[in-house]
């Protein structure tokens, strides 16, 4: 039972440090965006930990400037 859809082998959306580099932020293809913290998914990655925290970063906390994806296809 598949209740994720179709996910392996797609690019679903695409992950970047932070400007301070204490976080990472995760940019799904429909436009949200999650931040988690890297200390907390490099305790996960390591073993050391078994989740790490979430957060959702709300579309008007972004700058307009930064809000464009260029789309190509």
């Amino acid at each position: 039972h598949d209740d994720r859809g179709p996910v392996l082998g797609d690019t679903v959306g695409r992950a970047e440090r932070s400007r301070t580099g204490k976080a990472v932020v995760f940019e799904l293809v429909p436009g949200e965006r999650y931040s988690v913290p890297a200390a907390a998914l490099r305790a996960v990655l390591a073993r050391a930990a078994a989740f790490a925290p979430v957060s959702a970063i709300l579309p008007g906390s972004i700058p307009a400037a930064r809000r464009q994806v260029p789309v190509s296809g």
